[in-house]
């Protein structure tokens, strides 16, 4: 009896929204990315301006909305002006649209913050061919991004529980993206970058800190893909240093991923 070894083609591109004050250790993400994440072919920069030759630079000017547009949509009862985490929604909308938006961008792509870096050789794609989607085990949900998604999708009432999926990446599988949007849309009857601003709520209190803002693009894909494509993905448990002050030093290598925030910049 014969036995095959069955491999499943897989490659991403990867896209990494990026603002001035994060150009620091942007050419050092870049690289790190590079050389611990299997099966990756472009690097995407979403920038307002081209701040670093070691990505393909994307410009913001190219979606289908702007940071202004932010401002008007945030919260039924309209708009936040020039706050400050006005930035936050922002780059929110420009993950779930840029596989959309980049020209010839690759089916399955790696959304990675500009502040965090892999600790070791990784890949996204399991044995039995699924995307992992990684989340960190045991951490409390934000009740504020759980009641934003259940306000576009009530049908996700019943989450699961027990992990926490807002942990600095995600891949975003094109099929999964464009089943979320219409049927959001079919809903709403507007586009889905304005349904994710109107529903953000104000109850939460908007002008206080940054956690308390109540939306989460990672919350809403997740929780969809558990919900209508369980097939075709898998929770991986991951662990992350936060707050990190060198992204450079050398970690353990249990340790999946590290961070370095501005504020500890």
């Amino acid at each position: 009896m014969f036995s095959f070894l069955l491999t499943f083609a897989f490659e991403m591109d990867v896209v990494i929204p990026v603002h001035k004050k994060d150009v620091t250790n942007l050419a050092y993400v870049i690289a790190s990315l590079r050389k611990n994440i299997k099966d990756i072919r472009n690097i995407y920069v979403v920038s307002k301006e081209n701040y670093c030759d070691a990505g393909i630079w994307v410009a913001e000017s190219d979606f289908p909305f702007s940071i202004e547009d932010v401002s008007e949509q945030v919260g039924n009862k309209g708009g936040i002006g020039g706050h400050p985490y006005r930035g936050w929604f922002y780059q929110q909308i420009l993950k779930f649209y840029a596989p959309f938006v980049i020209e010839g961008i690759l089916d399955h792509v790696l959304i990675f913050d500009s502040d965090t870096c892999p600790n070791h050789e990784m890949s996204f794609i399991s044995d039995e061919g699924k995307v992992f989607l990684d989340v960190v085990m045991s951490e409390t949900n934000f009740q504020t991004y759980n009641d934003h998604m259940i306000a576009i999708f009530p049908e996700l009432k019943d989450f699961e529980t027990g992990f926490n999926p807002v942990n600095h990446h995600i891949v975003f599988s094109k099929d999964i993206l464009e089943d979320l949007f219409s049927r959001a849309e079919d809903r709403f009857q507007k586009p889905f970058w304005k349904i994710f601003l109107n529903q953000v709520t104000m109850k939460y209190g908007l002008w206080k800190r940054g956690f308390q803002l109540s939306a989460s693009e990672y919350t809403i894909y997740t929780h969809y893909c558990l919900h209508y494509h369980r097939k075709k993905v898998e929770l991986r448990d991951i662990k992350v240093h936060n707050f990190v002050r060198n992204l450079s030093k050398k970690y353990p290598q249990h340790i999946d991923f590290i961070s370095k925030h501005n504020q500890n910049r």
